[in-house]
């Protein structure tokens, strides 16, 4: 799934049909496994049934055109240094380029599989064994989410990358989660923490791998801000979106503050742009 996602990144509507597969049902909790070798994967392939559930969604056309249109004005373009006190939440696009990932900071979190909200240890009293009228407090999984406490709570590994980026008028910290981060690196935060684990590095420091954030030309975030942090919701490689904005930036700088402008980083890194 991260592969096709990372080779069709414009697409917003993905359909997956399993043939052939088994459905495990436990507490409230639904798994697919594959069944021997018999069982098939279908990624928005040009078949019937996923052609059918396609054309049945009212929404697929607004959705598939809102990708462009996040970039063709309907989205306030910004530059760094008119963000960096905001008072209130927004989106924007911002073009910039990654210059740092933050040290000693968390770069994945546990969530709970059924919503994806932050897990957290909350207090269970239990019966003590050898003397039934006193109580034992231990530590166990909760999920901050009311809707998942009649389950029984189900961790995942996700990313929360903390990084930080830069245009020509100043420096912004931005995190990046799950999605965008799994896409771009092409390897699941669990996947990657078993490999930091198994090197026996340091939680606060950042694995290797995610050098690679620093490399590829990206171009597009869809960020929201909420007390002061920005948050990165959406990523695109597509370059003509990179340059048709990088265009509009440079005019929007030389008219507005040009007093603003600051010394580029020597070595061009990831763009990015951000809603």
């Amino acid at each position: 799934m991260s592969e096709y996602l990372k080779n069709n990144p414009t697409v917003n509507c993905v359909v997956i049909m399993m043939q052939f597969l088994k459905l495990n049902i436990w507490k409230g909790i639904g798994e697919a496994k594959s069944h021997f070798e018999v069982t098939k994967l279908f990624i928005n392939s040009d078949i019937y049934e996923i052609n059918e559930f396609k054309n049945n969604i009212t929404t697929l056309q607004s959705s598939s055109s809102s990708y462009t249109d996040d970039f063709k004005g309907n989205v306030p373009l910004k530059t760094v240094c008119e963000i960096t006190e905001p008072i209130k939440e927004m989106k924007f696009l911002l073009v910039a380029s990654i210059v740092n990932i933050r040290q000693n900071l968390p770069w994945y979190y546990e969530a709970c599989k059924k919503c994806g909200k932050k897990i957290i240890l909350v207090p269970k009293a239990n019966h003590s064994y050898t003397d039934p009228k006193k109580f034992l407090e231990t530590m166990v999984v909760g999920c901050t989410n009311a809707q998942c406490k009649k389950f029984e709570i189900q961790t995942v590994i996700k990313y929360i990358i903390p990084i930080n980026v830069q245009d020509c008028t100043g420096t912004i910290g931005l995190t990046l989660f799950n999605r965008e981060a799994k896409r771009l690196l092409n390897i699941s935060a669990y996947e990657l923490k078993k490999i930091h684990d198994a090197a026996k590095d340091s939680d606060g420091l950042f694995p290797m791998q995610l050098n690679a954030l620093k490399n590829p030309n990206i171009t597009e975030y869809n960020v929201n801000n909420y007390n002061n942090i920005y948050i990165v919701l959406r990523v695109t490689e597509d370059m003509s979106i990179v340059s048709e904005l990088e265009s509009k930036i440079e005019l929007l700088i030389k008219v507005l503050h040009p007093q603003q402008l600051i010394s580029q980083p020597q070595q061009v890194q990831a763009k990015y742009q951000m809603i």
